[in-house]
């Protein structure tokens, strides 16, 4: 595999439940912790510092990042009202997790109107890139 993407939209902080959110938006979260949770499979006692309710792009990690961001978007744009409800009140944001196995100069484009899009649900962009070479491909 030479690059796996993932994408998410994320609400944190919030002061509702999780079941309350899954119903107003009528979406089961990928994942979800309430501040103050244990990490699972954490040597020590580490806890979550927030709450997070967190929905992840269902396109295969293969395709290009922006198709999972048109995903994402689709998904939520059609529910954009209650959406708009949370992230007026509450941090949300759209992540995206780019493993790139190799190449060492991973990128990718965003349009105005993708932009836009995000912009329109109030998302902040969070981006993380791992470059996952071992020390054999460094040296090429």
């Amino acid at each position: 595999m030479k690059v796996e993407n993932k994408a998410y939209i994320r609400i944190h902080d919030f002061e509702c439940s999780i079941d309350e959110i899954s119903n107003e938006l009528k979406l089961n979260p990928s994942r979800s912790w309430i501040k103050g949770e244990k990490v699972p499979n954490r040597k020590s006692d580490i806890r979550r510092k927030q709450s997070t309710w967190e929905y992840q792009s269902t396109i295969d990690p293969t395709e290009p990042i922006e198709k999972h961001i048109d995903s994402l978007l689709d998904t939520f744009e059609s529910k954009k009202d209650v959406f708009k409800k949370f992230s007026k009140k509450y941090y949300t944001e759209l992540t995206l997790a780019i493993y790139e196995y190799k190449s060492c100069n991973p990128g990718f484009l965003l349009e105005n109107k993708m932009l836009e899009r995000i912009s329109k649900l109030g998302l902040t962009l969070d981006v993380d890139i791992y470059v996952l070479l071992d020390q054999d491909q460094l040296s090429q």
